[in-house]
């Protein structure tokens, strides 16, 4: 086909009117001049159609108090901090640890994963904003087998900062460790903290879960990852599929229509009980000699122990999905985490 020769050309010779997009008042540059302050254990209203995130950080801005803002997710905190007006806080599994990296250098024999693991993190400390965290370090298609490697240190306090930023989990692990006790905490939307106070103190893992965490060590669907581990993590890959979908199975056969099935309706059949049971526990078995090599590995073979413990103030279930099925235990209240705070933070505010 020649250039410019295509089936509705003769489109464009119409005399089709000039459009004018009409200039539009940009909304991250004009904060409203609202007066409204944080005032402690007070949920504060921010008026409907006004703009959240700019009345929130003129709130901030204006108060002299020392704030740690609480905000959703730990992406947010990145655009804050970078936008100036906060000092991001991140967890410390999302630090960047330089011991770490150098111990990973300084290591014989490395793979060819591990040589482009290795290079991209070169990439990144000399071309990135910042390195204190590796949460804008993209692993999505290569090298999240390796993030434990890189990251992971002990949080500390930042001196000499009035606005500080972080997401809830964050919130909760420095108020385990008394950190900024003297600040005041600003929780961004009441109901997203709720909900992140109910994750946090539940146990969740399911079969993409465990999938994706021993993929994540060595995939065979693209050969990445650690070759030396492969047939373990075949082997486990096929435990996996085996005991849950076996599992899904089952849980279709005696509860057809049954979108989450309680503790109370595992335990009445003593005998499939007990198989679950048996078969759970040889999964964390296989599962067993790859948690050193990712965390949350680790953290699945506790849940999975958790699960058929006999703990108490717990709600259990599961949840049959079409290509999933998930193990959930949450408390039945959230009182005694929620009031872990209260010592290290007196007063609190909610926006």
């Amino acid at each position: 086909m020649a250039e410019g020769d295509f089936a509705w050309k003769p489109l464009l010779q119409l005399p089709w009117p000039l459009f004018h997009k009409p200039e539009l008042e940009h909304s991250k540059d004009v904060i409203p001049n609202i007066d409204i302050k944080l005032v402690s254990d007070t949920l504060v209203q921010v008026p409907f159609g006004v703009n959240y995130e700019l009345i929130t950080r003129k709130m901030i801005e204006s108060d002299e108090r020392p704030i740690i803002y609480l905000v959703s997710s730990s992406q947010k905190v990145l655009h804050y901090w970078r936008e100036g007006w906060v000092r991001g806080v991140f967890s410390s599994k999302q630090l960047f640890n330089e011991d770490k990296y150098y111990a990973f250098l300084k290591k014989d024999q490395k793979t060819l994963d591990e040589i482009r693991f290795l290079l991209k993190i070169v990439v990144w400390l000399g071309t990135n904003w910042q390195t204190e965290t590796i949460i804008d370090l993209n692993l999505s298609f290569f090298g999240g087998q390796f993030r434990s490697l890189v990251s992971g240190k002990d949080l500390e306090e930042h001196l000499g900062v009035r606005v500080l930023c972080c997401d809830y989990e964050t919130f909760f692990a420095l108020s385990e460790k008394g950190l900024y006790h003297d600040f005041l905490p600003v929780v961004a939307s009441l109901n997203a903290f709720e909900k992140a106070v109910t994750r946090s103190t539940g146990i969740r893992f399911s079969w993409g879960g465990v999938l994706y965490a021993l993929k994540a060590i060595y995939n065979p669907e693209t050969d990445f990852g650690n070759v030396s581990l492969s047939e373990l993590v075949l082997t486990c890959l096929a435990g996996t599929d085996l005991f849950f979908g076996w599992l899904l199975l089952e849980l279709r056969k005696r509860y057809p229509s049954a979108v989450y099935i309680t503790w109370e309706n595992l335990v009445q059949d003593d005998l499939f009980f007990h198989k679950v049971q048996i078969a759970a526990a040889n999964l964390q078995k296989k599962l067993l000699p790859l948690i050193e090599y990712f965390e949350q590995l680790r953290d699945i073979t506790l849940d999975i122990a958790s699960f058929f413990s006999n703990a108490e103030n717990q709600v259990r279930w599961l949840e049959p999905k079409d290509e999933n099925c998930i193990f959930s235990i949450n408390p039945y209240n959230s009182h005694s985490f929620t009031t872990q705070t209260q010592p290290t933070h007196k007063e609190i505010s909610n926006i």
